[in-house]
């Protein structure tokens, strides 16, 4: 596996990006690693997931954080399911009045959008079971 450094020194991060890379670097390899991995897909233009790749990176990135840091996560946590279920009442309510029923979303849906309302349905399914 090529050097964590060398990895950095070609990936052309901000001055900000360079320091918050050193910082999370001198207290775990991990994180950092984690970190510049985010920066790297985030950067790439010619990967059309680039966005999901990055926000994934992050999202985990946010998870280890307190592994390194004095920083408490369970009220996020805590937030993040209330916000989730917020989301599915919604959804329900939307899918309850539309004439478009999923998983097919028969009618004129294209397919990104098509995809998207069969993820959101999946994330509450996750969410209930993540729940119990």
């Amino acid at each position: 596996m090529e050097d964590l450094r060398a990895i950095v020194s070609k990936s052309a991060l901000t001055n900000e990006q360079s320091t918050l890379f050193r910082v999370l670097l001198g207290r775990s390899e991990r994180i950092a690693r984690m970190y510049v991995g985010a920066i790297i897909a985030l950067n790439d233009e010619l990967d059309p997931e680039r966005f999901c790749r990055a926000a994934h990176q992050m999202r985990e990135l946010m998870e280890k954080i307190s592994e390194i840091a004095d920083v408490e996560i369970r009220a996020l946590n805590e937030r993040m399911g209330e916000k989730v279920a917020e989301l599915e009442t919604e959804f329900k309510a939307m899918v309850e009045h539309s004439k478009l029923k999923g998983p097919e979303w028969d009618g004129p849906v294209d397919p990104p959008i098509r995809r998207c309302l069969n993820k959101t349905q999946e994330l509450f399914v996750l969410a209930r079971q993540v729940g119990k």
